[in-house]
């Protein structure tokens, strides 16, 4: 579980730190997105894979409506 909040603590910073770049006219992107590609390998090698019956109890409570 410390693992899994890791990875949303880590996403959640990541949108944050995408507004102050988009705000800011995005000079660097091309290290923000090396950061980022980092970041993703970081918090996939990390966290533990998920179990199919909480995929599964996720899509049932969740239902994905396109747009």
């Amino acid at each position: 579980m410390d693992m899994a909040q890791f990875a949303y603590t880590t996403y959640e910073k990541t949108l944050t730190e995408l507004r102050n770049y988009a705000l800011g006219g995005l000079e660097e992107l091309d290290g923000f997105l090396t950061k980022m590609q980092t970041l993703d390998d970081v918090v996939t090698d990390f966290t533990p894979p998920m179990y199919d019956r909480y995929v599964r109890d996720y899509e049932i409570r969740f239902h994905h409506v396109p747009l």
